[in-house]
Formats: C-alpha cells, structure tokens, sequence
C-alpha cells in the first residue's frame, strides 16, 4: 500500500509537466491533450484519496498490532513463482467473469493486495483484504477457491498482466514461451494500460492461452473459514 501511495503521490508532481505538454501545438490538438489530462487528474485525485484512506487503515493495524479484522488467502508454490510483484487493486470481476462492483462509482470501493515472493522454502502467494470490503473480497477469493491447482498458475498471471504494472518475470520462464504466447500477454498489458482502449468484460476468464501450471503445496485462509 506504501508502494501504491508512493507512485501516485509522484504522479501528483507531475501535473504541471503534463499539463505544459500541449505548449506549440495546434489548437484542436491542445484542447485533445488538456481534455485527457483533465480526465486523467480526475481519477488520479480519487485514486489517491482511496489510496490514502487505506494506507491509513494499514498504518493504524501496523502500529497497534490488533490484526483481528485482516483477511488473507493464501497459496504456497513448490518453487519460485515465475511471476512476483507487489500491488494493490479494486477487484471489479472476478475469475468465473462475475461483476463484483462498479469502479465508476464515487462510493467507497472494495481494495485487495496481492503480493507473491520466494520465502526461501517455499513460494508464496497472497491476497490480503480488510473485513469491511468482505463481500466483494470474499467473492473474488471465492472464484479463487474454485480454481484447480492447475488453473491456479496460469489464473494468476492473467491477474497480474490484467491489473499490475510491476510484475517482476523469471527471464527462464519468459523465454521458454511460444512466441504467440509472449504476444499475447504483451497486448494484455498493453491493452489494460491504455485509457482508450475498451475494456474486456470478463477480463479474467481463461482466454484459451497456453500458460504453464504452477506446482502448488498448499491453500489456507487467514483471519476467517473458508
């Protein structure tokens, strides 16, 4: 959460520079640019609002070491995950293409992290939640839950190259891809970054790409029973 305050509070500092980045050029191109910037302030405002209030959640927890309402599911991998990243994220659908809540609106909107790593024995992945945003939390997980260990590597990295900029990819395990596998994830990334570029309705189904499984260990819950 650190992380996600951070990089928007820097994209903060960098609203002059943007908005000086339509200087020289013709009109209807300026009034293109400054268009988008407005939009784009606009979300990055309520973005780190949201981001803000719950870092202060965190931060509270943190300090008073009372975790009684922190939620988390967890899977262990046999080895690395091929993919690790660190980020947090306001699941709109979950992976049976379930509509969990709308982002577009100004209530307040349910958040989870995901954070995968190496523990030295075992790889690890979690989602991590607060009790208050468990109905949409809990139904994501829920479609997690339903997943085969089989599906679980290949759902996984669709979550990441969906709604993460920072993942991290084992160099091995990117270059034993097929091409049209390697293709495929960058335009999902790419896709998913570009405001302009329609959305997928259920963007977290199986898309038929032929990704490797991840050797799973184990699955347990944290902080409530599954």
């Amino acid at each position: 959460m650190a992380r996600e305050l951070y990089t928007k509070q820097s994209s903060v500092r960098l609203s002059s520079f943007r908005q000086g980045a339509d200087r020289g050029k013709k009109i209807d191109r300026q009034f293109e640019i400054q268009t988008v910037n407005q939009l784009f302030e606009y979300g990055l405002a309520e973005g780190l609002k949201d981001t803000k209030a719950q870092m202060d959640e965190y931060a509270a927890r943190l300090t008073t070491g009372e975790y009684s309402d922190v939620r988390a599911y967890v899977i262990e991998t046999v080895e690395p995950p091929p993919g690790m990243c660190s980020a947090g994220w306001l699941p709109s659908s979950d992976f049976d293409g379930v509509k969990l809540q709308d982002l577009a609106e100004s209530k307040r909107l349910a958040a989870m992290s995901f954070t995968s790593m190496w523990g030295g024995e075992r790889g690890v992945v979690v989602f991590q939640w607060l009790a208050h945003d468990d109905v949409v939390c809990r139904a994501f997980i829920d479609s997690v839950a339903r997943l085969s260990d089989d599906q679980i590597g290949p759902a996984l990295v669709r979550l990441m190259f969906e709604h993460f900029e920072n993942v991290h990819i084992a160099p091995e395990w990117w270059e034993a891809l097929a091409l049209p596998v390697r293709n495929a994830l960058i335009h999902r990334m790419a896709r998913s970054a570009n405001p302009f570029a329609l959305p997928l309705d259920k963007p977290l189904v199986d898309d038929g790409v032929a990704l490797p499984k991840w050797p799973i260990s184990n699955r347990f819950t944290v902080g409530y029973s599954a």
